[in-house]
């Protein structure tokens, strides 16, 4: 603790040594001293029982002031001060002690007075604490404050918990250790509970609550249970009506995270007129973790950031460790931010399940933004940055009735290059009624520059209106920016980006449709790598193939899947949609299936829609599967496993078992359909090589001109 020179006066006795006890005594006079004057006793190091301040105490220019101790290191229970009375002090202000040392222990008091402090470190039972401090349930039924404004580690019980301080309720179940008559404003570092935590606070059973009215901080931090805590926080529940930092952060639990947040809950609306804002923390730093926490669980939770970058429910940027916490109800996330997610806004650090099962997270909040341009979204994450990963989460919330998406991904809206997201799934729907150009949507990932592997798509369903305004002389460059792109893993894979043992379930429940734009089961424009990916039998199919396979081999190991070719032919019905037409064994060409259909303009494929020159495709089943193009212009592809493919990079290893459409509206030339590739450019390179494919899907065109088992139409040099 240091050397600090302090001058004793107490309302009872100045000091009151080691083994000596003050019992029963009130102290109902108004006093003045020099530093450290205490309602009872200026010193304490033995037992003060039953003791109460009952009027106005202390002065501004004071420095260690408590209702009954100015310093304590020995015991105080079961003391108080009263209701509308005000405890007032410079530095180190507490309604029971302004100093709780090493061998101070504090059990079951209660402080009902105001506090007011000129400087920093104000709590309302201790304004420093290096001891024990046993909270018990705050009966108060008066407002009171407790205010620093221009001070620094301000709290509702504690303003500073030193290194060797603990906070702990020795009740069994909820205890609200705040409650809603209690105000607490400081400048920085303002916590309902602590202003700053440098120590221990939990619980052995109980799960402590604060109820605050309001909890501001007007230069800095501001938390529902601490402002600023470098150690451990376990067992919370912050439930007050308002945690707002007007130039700062602000977080349900914490502000800013540097240490562990566990098993904590936030029911309490979060904002900041200038920072950060965040359900659990406003940022987890990269050694914070946070486990085992929610939002939202017994009521609906506002979260607003002005001048933010990220928002998310959790946080909204994280730099450490987010494990098995969500949002677990109704969330709104507001502000200005561009980037929002279902976790946290910008993930740096990890973000994991760490059960046996995958972590589910079933809750999506509401996006309420003023941002005029286009969000980036995602069900876990906004953007998943360089080295970031996200892995083991089972994601099933849906992304409904919005139109101003630019990046939206099940779990991350951006993947960037170097980040990772592994062994995840997700399930659930997707509109998006009023899309631009460079537009991405995807069940994994919106735009992956990263790493997507061992992730699948249990349930999707997407409808997306898309825009498509390239044409046949197009560049690949210029497709790419010409039209937005649909994927049911990820809406584009960059030339950075692998996309690797990932899966879609064939279920008649899914559905890609799209008006305009690129569509792919796995990726609507792929420039990077995709292996192993595709219908969730691809796993088996390709388990034994390899470099030196045959196709032969590839065709046992597909049949032993249970893929195989419908035999009979489609019993073609005039004026009706494919998808309405039935074999001739009377089937339908597309009941069971997971469809995928362009109902305007644009291309569609199996695994890509559209395969740039510098993509590779490899070791990739596309299920029984309904593929459905009805666009009518030229320059568009539509294929099994890829709509258009202008890549350099050999194929090799495709199986298709989807069934290939090509609808017009009047008969046209020079439309194509393909059971492997709808159309095939070779206008950058030659040389290229397709090889070891196997087509057993149905193609099929309407008022369309060719179709190929392989291709539909090979053009270029």
């Amino acid at each position: 603790l240091g050397n600090f020179s302090v001058d004793m006066i107490g309302g009872m006795i100045g000091v009151n040594q080691k083994g000596q006890t003050i019992r029963h005594c009130e102290n109902a006079a108004v006093m003045y001293g020099f530093i450290g004057n205490g309602g009872i006793v200026g010193l304490n190091a033995g037992s003060v029982y039953r003791c109460a301040l009952t009027d106005h105490f202390g002065s501004l220019n004071l420095d260690y002031v408590g209702g009954i101790a100015g310093v304590n290191n020995g015991m105080i229970e079961n003391c108080g001060t009263v209701a509308g009375k005000t405890i007032s002090g410079n530095n180190y202000v507490g309604g029971i002690t302004g100093f709780n040392l090493f061998d101070g222990v504090l059990r079951e008091n209660t402080c009902y007075a105001g506090i007011s402090a000129a400087g920093s470190y104000a709590g309302g039972i201790a304004g420093k604490n290096a001891g024990i401090i046993e909270a018990g349930a705050d009966g108060g039924q008066t407002a009171r404050s407790v205010a620093g404004r221009n001070g620094t580690a301000i709290g509702g019980l504690v303003g500073l918990n030193d290194e060797a301080g603990v906070i702990r309720c020795p009740n069994r179940g909820a205890v609200t250790v705040v409650n809603d008559t209690v105000t607490v404003i400081g400048k920085q570092n303002v916590g309902g509970m602590v202003g700053n935590n440098a120590g221990t606070i939990t619980s052995d059973g109980a799960v402590m609550t604060v109820k605050a009215r309001l909890v501001q901080a007007l230069e800095g931090d501001a938390g529902g249970i601490a402002g600023k805590s470098d150690t451990a926080v376990c067992n919370m529940n912050n439930a007050s009506e308002r945690v707002t930092a007007d130039r700062g952060n602000a977080g349900g639990i914490v502000a800013v995270n540097v240490g562990i947040i566990e098993r904590c809950t936030n029911n309490g609306n979060v904002s900041s007129s200038q920072g950060n804002a965040g359900g659990i923390a406003a940022t987890n730093e990269s050694a914070g973790i946070i486990r085992g926490c929610l939002v939202a669980d017994a009521r609906a939770v506002n979260l607003r950031g002005v001048g933010a970058e990220a928002a998310g429910a959790v946080c909204a940027f994280n730099e450490g460790v987010i494990e098995n916490s969500a949002a677990a109800g109704q969330v709104t996330l507001g502000g200005s931010a561009g980037v929002y997610g279902g976790v946290a806004g910008i993930n740096r650090g990890t973000i994991q399940g760490t059960d046996r099962d995958l972590f589910a997270v079933k809750s999506m909040p509401q996006i309420a933004s003023s941002e005029a341009g286009r969000l980036t979204v995602g069900g876990v994450a906004g953007i998943n940055e360089e080295n970031a990963v996200i892995r083991g989460l089972a994601v099933e919330v849906d992304f409904l009735k919005f139109s101003n998406y630019q990046y939206l991904g099940g779990v991350a809206g951006v993947n960037a290059q170097g980040g990772t997201v592994a062994g995840c799934t997700y399930a659930g729907t997707m509109t998006d009624t009023a899309s631009l150009a460079g537009n991405c949507y995807g069940g994994i990932a919106g735009d992956n520059g990263g790493t997507l592997e061992d992730c699948r798509v249990d349930r999707l369903s997407m409808t997306v209106k898309g825009v498509y305004t390239a044409t046949s002389n197009s560049t690949a460059a210029q497709k790419e920016a010409l039209s937005s792109h649909v994927g049911g893993i990820a809406g584009k894979n960059e030339e950075s980006g692998g996309i690797i043992r990932c899966y879609l379930v064939n279920s008649a429940e899914s559905k890609m449709i799209a008006d305009s734009g690129m569509s792919g089961g796995v990726t609507g424009y792929n420039k990077g790598l995709i292996r192993n990916s595709g219908d969730a039998v691809t796993a088996q199919v390709m388990a034994e193939i390899t470099e030196d396979s045959t196709t032969d081999e590839l065709c046992a190991a597909a049949a032993g899947s249970g893929i195989a070719a419908v035999s009979d032919y489609v019993n073609t019905q005039d004026n009706r949609e494919i998808e309405a037409q039935r074999y001739s064994g009377q089937g339908s060409v597309s009941a069971g299936r997971m469809q995928m259909r362009m109902e305007q303009n644009g291309n569609v494929g199996g695994i890509t829609a559209y395969n740039a020159p510098t993509g590779t495709l490899e070791y990739c089943v596309s299920g029984t599967w309904f593929i459905n193009n009805k666009s009518n212009a030229i320059g568009v592809g539509t294929g099994g496993m890829i709509g258009m493919n202008e890549s350099e990079k050999d194929l090799k290893y495709l199986v298709n078992g989807a069934f290939v459409g090509r609808q017009l509206g009047t008969g046209a030339t020079n439309r194509f359909a393909g059971g492997i590739i709808g159309n095939q450019s070779n206008s950058t390179k030659s040389g290229w090589t397709i090889r070891n494919c196997v087509n057993y899907g149905t193609v099929y065109c309407y008022n369309a001109h060719y179709s190929g088992g392989i291709m539909g139409q090979w053009t270029g040099t």
